[in-house]
């Protein structure tokens, strides 16, 4: 579950709701993780957490939206 704007997120340490993280993420295919400067959760329930992120540079934005892009359109045939 992955958007522009946050994702959801499983851990194996519990997390609250209220708390803040930066974050640097690695996805598939890319060698350079995408830096996100501030993310709140926004709910938690057992292992899984919902993050909304606040802050990002616009580099890092362009870099999410382009691999989120094709997600939402699913697979051409």
């Amino acid at each position: 579950n992955i958007s522009t704007g946050g994702w959801k997120v499983e851990s194996a340490q519990p997390v609250q709701r209220g708390n803040y993280f930066a974050l640097r993420v690695l996805l598939p295919d890319h060698a350079v993780p995408i830096k996100v400067d501030l993310a709140a959760v926004r709910w938690s329930s057992g292992r899984e957490f919902g993050l909304e992120f606040l802050r990002m540079q616009q580099k890092e934005q362009e870099r999410l939206r382009r691999f989120v892009s094709p997600l939402k359109t699913g697979p051409s045939h």
